[in-house]
């Protein structure tokens, strides 16, 4: 077996990008599981799809399970990045949240009426702009961490 050197996270990846995603990811994931499994699962439906499609209790425990991944995406952030500091293991991590992303993207599209709809950004209302904004810019930074050298 060969020694594996351990590159730390601290050592490679910019400040600002392990604070985004140990600390305000992991925060806004925290936001998004208590809108979905506690508070307002409506409103959460009403920001996806432009309020196109009713609310009915008997879906709540879809909003709960969204929660859930939420807070599962958050807990890989806030704790297994901070504790494991292996660039390495930042990137594998990172890797599997950018496949969620583009199922999440995917979802977002179908939200509206699909990609058609979606990428007709003048018709945007503030909901689009919002998750648009929370969602693009830390794809990119994920994909920028592919790219760290180690």
């Amino acid at each position: 077996m060969t020694d594996r050197t351990i590159t730390p996270a601290t050592a490679t990846v910019p400040f600002a990008i392990r604070f985004i995603l140990t600390v305000f990811e992991p925060l806004d994931a925290l936001n998004r599981a208590w809108m979905c499994a506690c508070t307002t699962p409506s409103s959460y439906l009403t920001i996806m799809t432009r309020d196109a499609l009713p609310f009915t209790k008997s879906e709540t425990f879809m909003y709960t399970t969204v929660g859930r991944s939420a807070i599962y995406f958050g807990f890989i952030e806030a704790v297994v990045l901070r504790v494991f500091g292996d660039v390495r293991l930042w990137r594998y991590m990172c890797a599997g949240i950018l496949i969620n992303d583009a199922i999440y993207c995917h979802a977002i599209a179908q939200a509206v009426g699909g990609w058609a709809v979606w990428l007709d950004v003048a018709s945007w209302t503030r909901d689009d702009h919002m998750v648009f904004w929370s969602t693009w810019p830390l794809i990119i930074i994920r994909v920028r961490l592919l790219w760290v050298s180690d």
